[in-house]
């Protein structure tokens, strides 16, 4: 697969590969007055005019043209795909390949919305600022949304790169997340576990890596622990300030997993690593993350590390949501169906070897559990969100009850490895 600029020679198959889609498709969505305004805007001259400006790039399966997409400056426009090739992530990948050029010299991209399209942007993290006007010769109004997608950056080597971190979190409800119905399994869960190390009339020194809005480092602040809570994404960080402005034993700091040395060794009780590991793509950074939180922990102390798991991802996000060919045609599978994941992708799937492999780096720590901690809640969350309280009370029970089972940890959504720290 490769995406190329177009050249001249290649204006006839653009023009009709953009015909054959707008007629396949648009019928389904707009009036015919509309969708042959859409074949005239779309005619040979204007899309010969693109490609002699280098704006316009094609998309080669096999040396056959299958998708095209052109921007101006940061303005992203006529990306179609033909219908047979649909449904399979060829219309991401050239949105994606689009924005990272357009990314290098501007801080935000534009793409005016067809409603065919209107879903694929939101999912890309495109949202509604405004809304244009067409008006067809024979009187017929067309409005249509003119999308925006702000991108958040950092500095590497002096250059300015896409945080995709940063911009993923700026955009997510992670409260939300944890307080819904589903959301509470795994949150729960989290702090049984917790709480099963520390006695209640022990005030322990707790570190949370990766604090996110602080839904776990206030609870346990609450509780009377010494808490600091470092977090990575400057969004997360400042929502979480803003809760605890009455707080005297919780202190906030922005960092990342990687680097804890404004801790000393052995300072913490109990060491957090609720996310951290699920954006972390190389072994070598995983491994880094753990041993810096083996470090500033006590000896006989705690470190809890969660996970994203494979299996729950291939299940879910690819085969039940029709995402299985995207992520085939973006080659972020194995042949043995493990998750690829590049920084851009955000999240960093594990399967139980991989843990294991990685624990078996470090002799000082030893697994005292490992837990399912949401189980099967992301498989059936219509069904536990429409739960009343008694009915959802019986189903933590059951899941309470099975979390630790070795048969079901592998197919959870979120993992959490007990360890303890024996010298």
């Amino acid at each position: 697969m490769e995406f190329i600029l177009a050249g001249k020679k290649d204006t006839n198959q653009v023009y009709e590969l953009v015909q054959e889609t707008i007629q396949a498709v648009y019928p389904k969505y707009y009036l015919k007055e509309i969708v042959d305004m859409f074949c005239e805007f779309h005619n040979q001259k204007n899309i010969l005019h693109d490609i002699e400006a280098g704006n316009t790039y094609i998309l080669l399966e096999n040396d056959a043209i299958i998708g095209t997409g052109t921007k101006k400056e940061n303005h992203i426009t006529r990306v179609y795909v033909l219908p047979g090739f649909q449904k399979r992530g060829y219309g991401t990948f050239i949105m994606n390949r689009l924005e990272d050029m357009i990314m290098k010299e501007n801080d935000n991209a534009y793409i005016d919305a067809s409603l065919p399209a209107c879903r694929l942007y939101a999912h890309l993290g495109y949202q509604t600022v405004d809304h244009g006007i067409w008006e067809s010769k024979n009187g017929v109004i067309q409005v249509y949304e003119i999308m925006k997608k702000q991108f958040v950056k950092k500095k590497i080597g002096g250059k300015q790169v896409m945080n995709y971190l940063e911009d993923y979190y700026t955009n997510y409800d992670e409260d939300g997340r944890l307080s819904s119905k589903h959301g509470q399994v795994e949150y729960l869960t989290t702090m049984k576990y917790i709480h099963k190390l520390i006695s209640c009339s022990e005030k322990k020194k707790i570190l949370e890596v990766g604090a996110g809005t602080g839904r776990y480092s206030i609870a346990l602040a609450k509780e009377g622990h010494d808490v600091d809570a470092l977090e990575y994404t400057i969004h997360n960080l400042e929502i979480m300030n803003a809760k605890i402005k009455d707080m005297q034993n919780i202190r906030t700091h922005h960092g990342t997993a990687l680097d804890l040395s404004r801790f000393p060794d052995e300072t913490f009780d109990i060491t957090l690593v609720l996310g951290p590991m699920y954006h972390m793509y190389t072994q070598e950074d995983k491994k880094k993350v753990l041993e810096e939180a083996i470090r500033v922990t006590k000896k006989n102390g705690h470190i809890l590390v969660a996970y994203c798991m494979n299996e729950a991802t291939i299940i879910q996000f690819t085969f039940k949501a029709g995402k299985i060919w995207d992520c085939i045609n973006n080659h972020m599978l194995s042949d043995d169906f493990r998750c690829i994941s590049k920084e851009k992708d955000l999240f960093e799937m594990v399967r139980l070897e991989e843990i294991d492999e990685l624990n078996a780096r470090f002799s000082n720590v030893k697994r005292i559990r490992l837990v399912a901690t949401d189980g099967a809640a992301n498989y059936m969350r219509e069904c536990i969100d429409a739960m009343d309280d008694a009915t959802f009370d019986v189903w933590m029970k059951y899941h309470l009850t099975t979390c630790e089972r070795m048969d079901l940890i592998g197919a959870t959504n979120h993992s959490l490895d007990i360890l303890r720290k024996i010298q």
